[in-house]
């Protein structure tokens, strides 16, 4: 979803309920960033690495994608948390919206 338009969607959240949204939506936000970075990062160097430790070598996870995948896992729960601040009402925009962005 695009970010702008769920930051306008939480200017209209009851006003005991922003700080909270506020706060979720800047980690929502520097999380997404940090995995615009990371997934660079793995399409440069790809998923697998050699790492070598004196004579051996094996192969391993990038540690971009490592953390990309934890940063997605709590990009995903933050989100859910987000929603479920929402009303109703907001949640189905939202959801809306993202459906018509993954088709």
């Amino acid at each position: 979803m695009n970010m702008k338009k769920f930051e306008n969607i939480l200017k209209e959240l009851p006003q005991d309920k922003q700080p909270m949204a506020s706060v979720l939506f800047e980690e929502m936000e520097f999380m997404k960033k940090s995995m615009d970075e990371l997934k660079e990062l793995v399409l440069e160097q790809g998923t697998i690495q050699t790492f070598t430790q004196g004579n051996n070598s094996y192969p391993r996870e990038n540690p971009a994608l490592t953390a990309y995948n934890k940063t997605m896992g709590r990009y995903n729960q933050t989100h859910k948390q987000l929603m479920d601040i929402l009303p109703k009402e907001q949640q189905e925009q939202v959801e809306d919206e993202l459906l018509e962005f993954i088709k």
